[in-house]
């Protein structure tokens, strides 16, 4: 099986990850965008609902013959911020240029994310580019820009890294989390939640944003506001959106707890 790698680190990607992949899409709600491929789309959901993907054609359609290299069954890695941060298995190809841009509107070239796959099997990961070069034979200075499928021997060595990453994963210690609040702090605990703006106020990468996406099953989180200190337990990972937030359920003291980013 073929792997892909997949970046997903300008403010675009990381909405559309957010909005399709850590979020899959009800497909009830599109179905009439999808058309032909509702049935086979229906067949890979989950309680009526799907992560999706998708490339552009590029320049000079310089993805297509790439994205004709998947197959079902094939693996994605994501990037960004130096590291393949998740993975996932393909389930179904597809291409939907109306579907894809009232999903994700178009690129600055006019383009939309048109050659689409669906996902399942996501998997969050933290894994070095050292790691990933390493793993594929590829140069020191590779930062993984732009879509590519990596060839049998490439994928191969992918493939394995994956396997042992998953491998410590089932016996992954705890990490614990210190965040500093100021004014909002009473009513982020108050309502039981935390929230972090996905970028800066110039449109950079917030570091915040990108720490707290790291949050695993059994983290722990102190917050920190003036003298008083809470320890928040997260006990799950399940990311939801509603509204202008992305929610993660989680439990401070004995109640129920929503880590919440802010859009």
């Amino acid at each position: 099986m073929a792997v892909a790698i997949q970046p997903a680190g300008s403010p675009a990607s990381r909405r559309h990850y957010l909005d399709t992949v850590e979020n899959p899409v009800k497909i009830s709600v599109y179905e009439e965008l999808i058309g032909k491929d509702l049935v086979d789309l229906q067949k890979v959901s989950k309680n009526g609902a799907v992560a999706l993907w998708g490339v552009t054609p590029g320049t000079n359609n310089a993805n297509v013959s790439k994205y004709k290299k998947l197959s079902i069954g094939d693996s994605v890695i994501f990037t960004r911020d130096k590291t393949a941060f998740a993975s996932a298995q393909i389930t179904y190809l597809f291409r939907n240029k109306q579907l894809a841009e009232n999903l994700w509107g178009k690129d600055n070239k006019k383009q939309t994310w048109e050659f689409m796959y669906a996902l399942n099997n996501v998997e969050n990961l933290e894994i070095s580019y050292e790691l990933l070069q390493a793993a594929i034979g590829s140069k020191s200075g590779d930062n993984f820009m732009g879509f590519r499928v990596l060839d049998d021997e490439k994928s191969e060595g992918a493939s394995k890294l994956l396997g042992k990453k998953m491998e410590r994963t089932q016996t992954k210690r705890t990490n614990y989390w210190w965040v500093n609040q100021g004014k909002t702090y009473s009513y982020e605990v108050g309502q039981d939640f935390m929230w972090s703006p996905i970028t800066q106020s110039d449109g950079k990468s917030s570091n915040s944003y990108n720490n707290m996406s790291k949050l695993s099953l059994g983290d722990l989180v102190f917050s920190h506001s003036k003298t008083q200190l809470e320890q928040l337990e997260l006990s799950k990972a399940n990311h939801l959106r509603v509204h202008n937030q992305i929610l993660v359920e989680a439990v401070v003291r004995t109640g129920p707890m929503l880590v919440g980013i802010v859009m």
